[in-house]
């Protein structure tokens, strides 16, 4: 994957964050998509090899919101697969409103955006829905 690129891309889509973006780290990592621990964007190589640019985008899109939005420290203790899903939803809703086209394997939760992360994770613990990938971070 072309970091340059990548960070090119996400710059022209959030051009507020530019200077954020220039200072994100990647890293490769045995992660089924793109994880991170609020400074640096873990991927998966041969996954974001094997799509498209702008899903690629999208997925490094979504790693950027985690951390603007805080959510490696917001967690606090929480279930990390069920946190995980919930703040998915929010940041896929997010993107969605900014124009991008979600990865065919993204769901969306569509009354997301009018929602936090917290009380979509009480939504999600209340239902026992534990269904998101394990990251290592």
């Amino acid at each position: 994957m072309d970091i340059l690129e990548v960070k090119a891309d996400l710059e022209e889509r959030f051009p507020q964050w530019a200077n954020r973006i220039a200072m994100l780290r990647f890293q490769t990592a045995p992660v089924a998509t793109a994880d991170n621990d609020g400074s640096v964007i873990y991927y998966n190589d041969r996954f974001m090899s094997s799509i498209t640019r702008e899903n690629r985008t999208f997925y490094m899109a979504r790693q950027l919101l985690h951390i603007q939005l805080a959510h490696h420290a917001r967690r606090a203790g929480r279930d990390r697969a069920v946190w995980k899903r919930a703040s998915d939803a929010v940041v896929d809703g997010m993107l969605r409103q900014e124009g991008f086209q979600l990865p065919q394997e993204v769901s969306v939760l569509w009354d997301a955006k009018q929602q936090s992360t917290e009380e979509i994770y009480d939504i999600f613990y209340a239902q026992g829905d534990t269904e998101a990938e394990e990251d290592a971070f």
